[in-house]
């Protein structure tokens, strides 16, 4: 099953589970945002556990992935890295919106954060998406 699947089988299970007029709301990364500005770093993370995370995004036309750089104390004075990664399915807001719509959500709308600033293509770093569950499908 393919990555694409999987968003589209999560997608139909919010629908299964909601009213019709229920509200979905989706976070993702705007990956156009992030090309567009060649922003590869998010900014450091101070953990509640003490020590930094920093993202760091391969954004390659193909593949997208994230690696987690964490700087941590071991113990005093004595300071370690880790390092993991995973891949990304870089979704678009076209390709979401189409998605939700073939999954019986409508009256998408989109911000560029929480708070719901304006979605910018090229400029937020985040795309969050709230559609509404239609009455017709399921």
């Amino acid at each position: 099953r393919s990555a694409r699947e999987a968003v589209h089988r999560a997608v139909r299970g919010f629908h299964r589970i909601l009213k019709p007029g229920g509200l979905v709301v989706l976070h993702l990364l705007n990956y156009r945002g992030l090309r567009a500005r060649n922003k590869r770093a998010s900014n450091p993370t101070l953990l509640d556990e003490g020590g930094l995370l920093v993202k760091v995004f391969d954004l390659e036309p193909e593949s997208t992935r994230v690696n987690f750089l964490r700087l941590f104390e071991k113990e005093p004075g004595v300071w370690r890295t880790e390092h993991r990664a995973a891949p990304l399915l870089p979704l678009s807001r076209e390709e979401m919106e189409e998605i939700l719509a073939l999954e019986g959500f409508g009256d998408v709308r989109v911000f560029g954060d929480a708070s719901g600033r304006p979605y910018e293509p090229d400029d937020s770093y985040d795309l969050f998406m709230a559609a509404t569950k239609g009455a017709g499908k399921g």
